[in-house]
């Protein structure tokens, strides 16, 4: 489900496996029409079968979703994301800047403005084309899409879900270079771990789970197997606030007046947090901190999710601490 969390891509090269047969099947597919049109294979999941569906989605509803591009030369590229990752090869950390990735390997600059006027022939608004070029994202009705793509839009029964998921394997014309669609079903939100393994658990809160170090270094990972090369540190278990403002010098800096007065910091997250100010005064007075001032904190939300059954679907709560923890550590090293 891309929603509006898009993909970053792939800098210089995180190829996955899933990637890596997009850009296969990419090579295959020379035909640049937009009269012919081809299936996205792959693009139903495995639940949205007529047996658990359930009502259509609503024509108004607002749907993101993302056309993938393969990568130019994919198998060059695979070749060196794996060059650059083994130890072995004198190629070995010699990574590509951002800019010599997209020189080399992101997908023709006409290739994806086709895919992108097609979509605004739809009637679809382009929200997004990231520098690498590697999807065109866009939003648009849920009647619109279904047309577009050749498909209707449903709910479909998934445990104690109904999720939205296509009726029949989306299609578009053969543009050339367009591997996938994203966004038409919210199978992300049916993704579970595929198994557990049972261990200590971690106390109630954000933080590393045991085994950790005391800071870093202090606890080498001694009974597991070296990685490239050497024995590698269990991760901090965490840095008090005393440490942070002590590596840093804030005590120093704030006698000089460098408190962060009369800056503002803007931090992006999700869902906006409807504890976070108590969450950030709790975390003060028990840290020896200044609370926030009345005027201090201002949140400001986007536009509602349009899914009827968002906060099930998007777990807004496993954003909450993420949004306590960035906002902890501006208000700890930049208390004015």
């Amino acid at each position: 489900m891309i929603g509006r969390r898009r993909l970053a891509g792939l800098g210089l090269l995180a190829l996955s496996p899933a990637a890596a047969v997009l850009t296969s099947l990419a090579g295959h597919r020379s035909v640049a029409s937009a009269e012919v049109r081809v299936s996205l294979a792959g693009s139903v999941p495995e639940w949205a079968v007529p047996a658990q569906r359930e009502a259509p989605v609503p024509g108004s509803e607002l749907v993101d979703l993302a056309v993938y591009m393969s990568w130019r030369n994919p198998e060059e590229a695979l070749r060196l994301a794996e060059a650059v990752s083994d130890p072995r090869s004198p190629r070995y950390g010699r990574h590509l800047g951002a800019g010599e990735f997209r020189e080399r390997f992101a997908p023709a600059a006409a290739d994806v403005e086709a895919v992108a006027a097609w979509l605004r022939g739809q009637g679809l608004r382009v929200v997004d084309i990231p520098a690498n070029r590697h999807y065109v994202a866009a939003e648009g009705t849920a009647a619109r899409v279904a047309a577009a793509f050749g498909t209707g839009l449903a709910g479909y029964r998934v445990g104690d879900r109904v999720l939205r998921g296509p009726t029949v394997a989306p299609s578009m014309p053969a543009l050339h270079g367009v591997v996938a669609v994203s966004g038409l079903d919210e199978g992300g939100a049916a993704v579970r771990p595929d198994h557990a393994i049972a261990g200590p658990a971690a106390p109630a809160g954000f933080v590393n789970a045991p085994p950790c170090s005391a800071w870093w270094g202090e606890r080498l990972a001694t009974e597991l197997p070296p990685a490239y090369g050497t024995v590698p540190p269990y991760v901090p278990c965490g840095y008090s606030a005393v440490q942070l403002r002590t590596v840093y010098g804030l005590a120093d800096a704030e006698r000089d007046g460098l408190d962060g007065r009369g800056q503002t910091v803007a931090v992006t997250d999700a869902y906006a947090s409807p504890t976070i100010r108590a969450d950030v005064d709790r975390y003060s007075r028990s840290r020896g901190l200044v609370p926030l001032g009345r005027d201090q904190l201002t949140e400001i939300p986007a536009r509602p999710l349009t899914s009827p059954q968002a906060g099930t679907h998007c777990d807004p709560g496993g954003w909450y601490a993420e949004e306590s923890l960035d906002v902890e550590a501006v208000h700890l090293l930049a208390p004015r």
